[in-house]
């Protein structure tokens, strides 16, 4: 791949070398395959640096903080899922109003692979804008600034339940429905572009925290010029063509 859409491509299994700053996020999704304990993540956005909103331990679980995102609230459940820390705990701890993270200002999505824990999922009062959250069987699809509450339902419908035959099939899932969210929508602030941000991760049990099997970023868009989602569609494309049978793929790109 070469020109503008490479301009800051990282090669195969490469750490990612571009700053990424922290972002006022809009729709998200993060499930888990039960079949093969894989876990994706996706979000997309009108605000920079949409992909900071997550942190995947492969094998354990999962923390998306969006909204007012806040790094030490992200870092906090974090460690407390590598402890093993029950769902509810992880939730009550950073959601408390006493925590000194701004919980009404943000939005919280937990999942953890331990058996029969379902995903949670915070939205603080003051989180910005259309709102809300779906909760299913390993998996959650939350979202603020929409410009729809049709963002959330379009998203959640399309993703499906979690009974996906194979991690392939996962990951195609999760684009579609970040692609059906931007269709009814996406982020209000980019008028008909949905997003300038957006990004794809699956990590397998076994993968390294900085080596999961995939891992697709846009970033940099100017906003309203065209989708983020779209342009994530272009990578997801190629990574299908070429990259499905390879250890890890990180790809980050800035047009």
């Amino acid at each position: 791949m070469t020109g503008p859409l490479a301009a800051c491509r990282l090669a195969i299994g490469l750490l990612a070398a571009c700053a990424i700053s922290d972002a006022h996020a809009t729709w998200s999704i993060v499930a888990a395959n039960p079949r093969t304990g894989t876990i994706a993540v996706a979000a997309a956005s009108c605000s920079g640096g949409v992909y900071g909103i997550q942190t995947v331990l492969p094998g354990k679980g999962a923390a998306i903080v969006q909204a007012a995102s806040n790094n030490d609230a992200r870092e906090a459940a974090v460690e407390m899922l590598r402890d093993g820390t029950p769902l509810d705990a992880i939730l009550a701890k950073i959601s408390d109003p006493a925590s000194g993270y701004a919980p009404e200002r943000q939005q919280y999505a937990l999942l953890s692979l331990a058996a029969g824990a379902r995903p949670l999922t915070y939205t603080g009062a003051a989180a910005p804008g259309a709102k809300g959250s779906v909760v299913g069987d390993r998996f959650s699809v939350q979202a603020n600034t929409m410009a729809s509450d049709a963002v959330v339902a379009k998203t959640a419908a399309a993703l499906g339940r979690a009974e996906w035959p194979d991690d392939l099939a996962m990951a195609r899932a999760v684009m579609r429905a970040m692609e059906a969210g931007a269709a009814a929508g996406g982020d209000r602030r980019c008028g008909k572009a949905d997003s300038n941000t957006a990004f794809i991760g699956l990590y397998r049990k076994t993968d390294g925290q900085d080596a999961p099997w995939v891992e697709l970023a846009i970033n940099g868009i100017a906003p309203g010029a065209e989708s983020g989602v779209a342009r994530l569609r272009t990578l997801f494309q190629t990574w299908l063509r070429t990259g499905t049978m390879i250890g890890s793929t990180r790809t980050f790109v800035v047009p």
